[in-house]
């Protein structure tokens, strides 16, 4: 397979995987939707039952409201800091804030931006060239150590 096909195949699969969280980070929400229902109208759900009871169901969904939630935000801003990661490393000044389709995009454009760059360096270069990917240098020339 070559680098072209590697590329594409790289980027079929974290579509895939993209699409995949984004249901799941769906269905989450719809959960704590839910449960978050449930916390609002727990009186009127439970009916006629002992104070004890009561008390008891109502630290539970409580409890569990407040797990969940914790849970998606801090795995949504892990995923944030990851993907700031691999941002940076294709463009230092790009930095994503959310989880959207419309980001995951700009992060896959600018790795298949960087994948045909380094495959057209390669077709131009010669046996004993040397490729080099790197940030900003602004090469002026060489200078002869004489007359420095």
């Amino acid at each position: 397979m070559d680098n072209d096909d590697t590329c594409n195949a790289n980027i079929s699969n974290w579509n895939i995987i993209f699409d995949k969280y984004m249901e799941l980070d769906q269905k989450c929400e719809s959960l704590l939707g839910k449960l978050t229902e449930i916390k609002n109208n727990f009186h009127k759900l439970l009916g006629n039952q002992k104070e004890d009871d009561v008390n008891f169901y109502k630290t539970l969904i409580e409890n569990s409201h407040y797990y969940m939630s914790s849970c998606v935000k801090v795995r949504k801003l892990k995923f944030v800091k990851d993907l700031n990661f691999i941002c940076k490393q294709m463009e230092a000044s790009k930095q994503i804030d959310s989880i959207t389709k419309p980001n995951f995009q700009a992060i896959i454009h600018d790795y298949k931006k960087v994948s045909d760059d380094i495959q057209e360096a390669k077709k131009r270069a010669l046996q004993n060239d040397l490729i080099v990917v790197c940030g900003s240098v602004f090469l002026v020339g060489e200078v002869d150590q004489k007359l420095i």
